[in-house]
């Protein structure tokens, strides 16, 4: 179970319920033109769940990538086949929403590979068990961060689609690390006063101060 949509897509599950009569598909649909395929959900509850969720089949027909070289034909020949996908959800909107919703995890998936490349969370770096919690805190803390600097500093790109992509145009963080943090400058101090220096190019100042002074953008 995904907490984040509320769903989870199961291939191949190894559960065999006792009575196979119970197992009906109901409320069966054909999806729009564009998704070419059929839906339905089944009327199922495994004895280990406390609560009935919602179980949707879907089947859809995909055509196969040709991987030969093409020939001078006429037309191109194609190949499909059928595939089946089980979503488990508590969401109550049609077959359509329900699945493109699903497929939108790719952008919470696309949050837990940066943290893993750029904020070191695939690894367990101390060996005690509060200190790799405060290590794997800071991380998060630092990544929470970045983003809430950029939302501070533009406004959304997008609105609301059905796969709840993210309303903004983040930059990662390695895109981050090599713009703005990792500049060649000098600290001096004139009249009492820390500042930083940095060299005359354009691009660089208007880097900075589009978080520094975002009321300029």
């Amino acid at each position: 179970m995904d907490s984040g949509s509320g769903a989870m897509t199961k291939e191949r599950s190894s559960f065999r319920p006792r009575d196979r009569s119970v197992v009906v598909c109901r409320r069966q649909a054909t999806l729009p033109a564009t998704h070419r395929g059929v839906s339905g959900e089944l009327n199922l509850k495994p004895e280990s769940w406390l609560l009935r969720f919602r179980i949707m089949v879907i089947r859809q027909k995909k055509a196969l990538p040709t991987k030969r070289a093409l020939q001078q034909d006429l037309f191109e020949p194609k190949s499909h086949e059928f595939t089946y996908q089980v979503i488990v959800t508590n969401k109550t909107t049609g077959a359509v929403h329900t699945m493109e919703y699903h497929h939108g995890r790719g952008s919470q998936e696309g949050v837990f590979g940066e943290t893993k490349s750029h904020c070191q969370l695939d690894h367990s770096s101390m060996r005690g068990w509060r200190s790799n919690q405060t290590y794997c805190l800071a991380a998060i803390m630092a990544h929470n961060l970045t983003r809430e600097l950029q939302m501070q500093v533009q406004g959304p790109s997008s609105g609301t689609t059905s796969k709840r992509r993210n309303l903004w145009g983040f930059e990662t963080l390695n895109t981050l690390r090599q713009r703005p943090v990792r500049r060649e400058g000098r600290l001096i101090r004139p009249q009492g006063r820390l500042t930083l220096v940095t060299p005359g190019n354009a691009t660089v100042q208007d880097e900075f101060a589009k978080y520094l002074n975002p009321s300029r953008n």
